[in-house]
């Protein structure tokens, strides 16, 4: 299947916007089945993001700076990720599972609302 979207990194961040559905089945003891499609929807949502990412900073990067970004966008993507991982649990026995999952759907949510808010986020295409 090929998607060709005109404005990408809109439509992607609607998604991941919307992901983090998941993180709220989760957090209100949604049904199983109920969870399993949420975290289907947020897989495919997460990685159609990633795809269009990609895509949009190969398309709008200089090529002869495109490693050095490339690096800082996964630093910021997956070096920090280790620092979650650490916090998680102490969270999550301070405040509660649902509580953390409930947090982080919202900062999900959050986040996404805050990149839409840039037009150039919103008007971004890859033609």
């Amino acid at each position: 299947m090929k998607f060709k979207f005109k404005h990408p990194l809109f439509v992607s961040m609607i998604l991941v916007a919307i992901s983090g559905v998941w993180d709220f089945a989760l957090a209100f003891d949604l049904s199983l089945a109920i969870s399993i499609a949420a975290g289907i929807f947020s897989g495919i949502a997460v990685e159609i993001f990633m795809v269009n990412w990609s895509t949009s900073m190969q398309a709008h990067i200089p090529e002869e700076s495109f490693s050095r970004v490339n690096a800082y966008d996964s630093l910021g993507s997956y070096g920090f990720a280790p620092l979650g991982i650490i916090i998680a649990g102490p969270l999550a026995e301070a405040f509660s599972v649902n509580s953390i999952l409930f947090a982080t759907g919202s900062i999900t949510l959050l986040a996404s609302v805050v990149a839409l808010s840039v037009k150039s986020v919103r008007t971004l295409s890859n033609a």
